[in-house]
């Protein structure tokens, strides 16, 4: 069987790729291959190598004729990577091809797996961060609003829902069902005239409002005689419901009180917190008003100090500061209508400020160049002969003379 199977690829045909032709069985094809060395050696020629040959890493399944020549040299040993000139190129084996795919698909499945292993790393994605960031933001938000209504409502919150509410009310559930197993006992009492039996209480089946009555009982001595006239040696069973069912509303009031104290407390110190921060942020106003005030005094000293002896000037700048002093501090106490006209004119006033301080810029200065100009003028006397009308005589009081003159004239003449 191995020999047979050893010489069956010198028997079988490859097929071959063009329709309708038949090929050349391999014992022809080999024979043609020898034949084609033979010639060739014998001319010399040095043989080129073939650049279209694919090398190991890229090679490719060859077409039929060379698989022929692959099947039918079993026996030639592997070529060399680079064919040596003046010899001709031995052909493949079919091993070398599969050796030269099984190459090329672990060079494949050696990138794919770099490929996988940089998709499955972790990679930093920006809508999840931000996703993430606005859920603890959110968290928080609830949280806080959960303390919140923990101490301002606290039977709405959801702690006291799930601790205490809850399971108050599935212990009296439970217990008025359970209850509904027992069966109240008949009781009979003889009448003591007549002596007939008279039916205090018909047995029943206990029904849920039985236990509804001995829970409601305003404590444990009524509620046990209740039980025990009931349900008479089982009134332990209906008992033993009532007390778990006190001891969790006991709990849930206690919470509900204490949430109560500690809310209190947590008022009472949050109002301290809020005027303690209302007092330092006052303080803080405070001082950034009276900078601000003292940076303006400084830069503009000629605005709010009025000159010296001007009581009119004095009066209107002290009357002007307290109504603006009162607009930017507390407007309380006046009325609304007043305010809106007040802050209409505070407005109209410093908006026109800048144009007021050029013209007194203006102003002083035309005073000071008229006073500088006045001041050549004094000390100087008119030349004799400068003035019109008579000249005085020689020896007369010039003073005199002027006097009677303002005596006689009108007081128009002077204007």
């Amino acid at each position: 069987m191995d020999a047979a199977m050893s010489s069956f690829d010198k028997i079988a045909r490859e097929p071959s790729p063009t329709p309708n032709v038949v090929p050349d069985h391999p014992s022809d094809t080999a024979r043609k291959k020898n034949e084609a060395s033979k010639s060739t050696t014998t001319k010399a020629e040095p043989v080129k190598p073939d650049t279209n040959r694919l090398s190991a890493s890229d090679a490719k399944v060859p077409e039929a004729p060379e698989v022929d020549e692959a099947l039918n040299a079993d026996t030639a040993p592997v070529p060399d990577s680079k064919p040596t000139v003046g010899e001709p190129q031995k052909p493949k084996k079919p091993s070398d091809f599969l050796r030269e795919e099984l190459a090329k698909q672990k060079a494949r499945a050696e990138a794919y797996e770099k490929e996988l292993t940089a998709l499955k790393a972790p990679k930093e994605d920006p809508e999840k961060k931000e996703l993430s960031e606005k859920l603890t933001a959110a968290e928080k938000r609830a949280q806080e609003r959960e303390d919140e209504l923990r101490f301002a409502n606290y039977e709405r919150s959801e702690e006291y829902q799930s601790k205490y509410f809850k399971p108050y009310v599935e212990a009296f559930n439970t217990a008025r069902q359970k209850i509904t197993e027992l069966d109240v006992v008949e009781i009979k009492r003889e009448d003591p005239n007549t002596g007939e039996e008279r039916i205090l209480q018909a047995g029943r089946a206990a029904i849920p409002e039985d236990f509804d009555r001995i829970a409601m009982m305003p404590d444990g001595r009524e509620a046990r005689k209740l039980a025990k006239q009931l349900f008479g040696e089982d009134f332990q069973i209906a008992m033993s419901h009532r007390e778990k069912v006190m001891e969790l509303n006991s709990s849930r009031q206690n919470a509900l009180n204490e949430q109560r104290t500690k809310g209190a407390e947590r008022e009472k110190a949050q109002l301290e917190q809020r005027t303690k921060a209302q007092t330092e942020s006052q303080k803080m106003r405070d001082q950034l008003w009276n900078a601000a005030d003292k940076k303006f005094a400084e830069k503009h000293k000629d605005w709010i100090q009025p000159d010296e002896g001007d009581e009119v000037g004095k009066k209107i700048l002290s009357s002007d500061m307290a109504v603006t002093e009162a607009l930017f501090k507390d407007t309380g106490h006046l009325d609304p209508n007043k305010v809106i006209e007040l802050h209409n004119e505070m407005k109209n006033r410093a908006g026109a400020a800048g144009y007021l301080e050029h013209l007194l810029k203006q102003t002083r200065k035309q005073l000071a160049e008229a006073t500088e100009k006045l001041k050549g003028f004094e000390g100087s006397e008119p030349k004799e002969g400068d003035a019109v009308g008579e000249k005085k005589a020689p020896g007369g009081n010039t003073f005199d003379e002027a006097f009677s003159k303002f005596k006689t004239s009108p007081a128009s003449s002077f204007l």
